[in-house]
Formats: C-alpha cells, structure tokens, sequence
C-alpha cells in the first residue's frame, strides 16, 4: 500500500493549502499542481516495483528486497512512461475516428505497462506485444480488465458515499477533511489488489497465448 502513499499525500496536502492560501491566487493552482504531479510520478515509480514483486511471487521466484525492487524500477520508469504516452496517442487517435475503436484500442493496449516493466519490451514494441495478448480474445480479456474495477468501484462507494455525503451536508472542512482522508485510506487498500489482478492477468495471457485456428489442408 506504500505505492500510493505519495500521490495520496500531495492531495493531502494540496487540500491543506486551502486553508493557507488563497484558490483564486496562481501561487495555490501552480503548488498544487506540481504536488500532486510530483506525487503521481513517485507513485507510478513505485508501482513498477509492486508489479515485479507481484509477478515473481506468482511464479515462485525469489524476491529480492524492496529497497531493491525500487531502484531497478527507476530504470524502466521513462520507458514505461514513454510506451504509455505513445498508448494514450493511440487512444486518443480512436477518439478522433469515433468511441468504439479508441475502446477496443484501449483494450489492445492494456497491457503495455506490463510488458515493459516485466518483459523489457520498449515503445512501439510494448504496444505490439500487448496487441499480441489481445488477439482473439478481445471481449474476454474486456470483461476480466472490468470485473475488478467493478467491484473495487461498489466496495469504494459503499464506502465512501456516506462521508461524502456527511460533508456536503455539514459543510465542515473538518468533515471534508475526514472524508478525503477516508477516500485515501479506501484507495490505498483496495488499488493493490487491482494492480494485481492485472499483474495475473498479464501472466496468464502469456501462458496461454491465442492460436488461430487453421483450415484443413486438402
């Protein structure tokens, strides 16, 4: 649950500013910003290493200390951004065409992350190999990627909903305070267990790669 501790913090923080400085000032919008970036970047960082833990305890290897985990990860860390721009690129290219291709895009991409930080696959590359994944078993893959979020979403809001609603009806900033902190603690919980779905699912995928079915030779 550490992973996500910095970009939780830099919301904390950001939402601390409030009561120091004023939104309307440039000062608090550009604070605020480079926390919550800074944050997200140093999150994302530690993520990779969570990714190659959870992937060599799946397949029995040995793990090697955090500390370790951690700063092997800085390495692909630009790689993985990278290969993840070039993805979101594509994405958006489907946007521009109509939805339906940018979500079948989204699909076919879903994996690059993974294939770079646990293949060593780079750029346009990582993004080929997790099209490979996909094909041919593309509504399959959609629903295993879905389910997870689906049920992280209901745990989430059964149990967040009432904190936010506790705070827009009192209009405490205590209270609003509470329930950010009560979101941050459900998202530090629950996220891993996401990452890690997908994390098996990856592997599983590669275990089990598709094969076209051929005609018969006459």
């Amino acid at each position: 649950m550490i992973i996500y501790l910095p970009t939780m913090l830099a919301a904390l923080v950001a939402y601390l500013l409030t009561f120091v400085l004023d939104e309307r000032q440039i000062s608090y919008y550009f604070i605020s910003g480079a926390l919550l970036i800074i944050g997200s970047v140093v999150a994302f960082w530690f993520s990779l290493a969570f990714i190659r833990t959870i992937s060599n305890c799946y397949l029995g290897r040995a793990s090697k200390p955090a500390r370790n985990e951690i700063m092997e990860a800085l390495d692909i860390l630009w790689p993985v951004i990278l290969s993840s721009v070039l993805a979101g690129l594509a994405v958006l290219g489907g946007f521009f065409l109509l939805v339906v291709p940018a979500i079948i895009f989204s699909v076919w991409f879903a994996f690059v992350v993974y294939a770079v930080a646990l293949d060593g696959e780079k750029n346009t590359a990582a993004l080929r190999a997790s099209k490979k994944l996909v094909a041919g078993r593309w509504w399959g893959v959609l629903w295993r990627l879905l389910a997870p979020g689906l049920v992280y979403l209901a745990l989430a809001g059964l149990i967040q909903i009432p904190f936010e609603t506790l705070a827009t009806a009192s209009q405490s900033d205590v209270v609003g305070l509470i329930s950010l902190v009560v979101s941050a603690l459900v998202s530090l919980l629950l996220t891993p267990f996401i990452t890690g779905a997908q994390v098996i699912l990856y592997l599983e995928l590669k275990k089990t790669p598709f094969k076209p079915i051929e005609p018969p030779q006459t």
